[in-house]
């Protein structure tokens, strides 16, 4: 499986658990050099965002 699909199904899988979780959970996104603490809905807006990236609907 090349790296490019690996990734996507991470975040697909990330992203299903993350709707299974409670609103009120904190979550982090690493970004290299920082780790961000962000809520659930940001948390889903950044994944997401980062699929359409990997899958070229949006520039990344």
């Amino acid at each position: 499986m090349e790296k490019k699909e690996l990734i996507q199904k991470q975040i697909e899988k990330s992203l299903e658990i993350l709707k299974k979780l409670p609103d009120d959970r904190k979550f982090f996104i690493n970004t290299g050099v920082l780790l961000v603490e962000v809520s659930k809905k940001e948390a889903e807006e950044y994944l997401k965002k980062e699929l359409e990236g990997l899958r070229g609907n949006t520039p990344h």
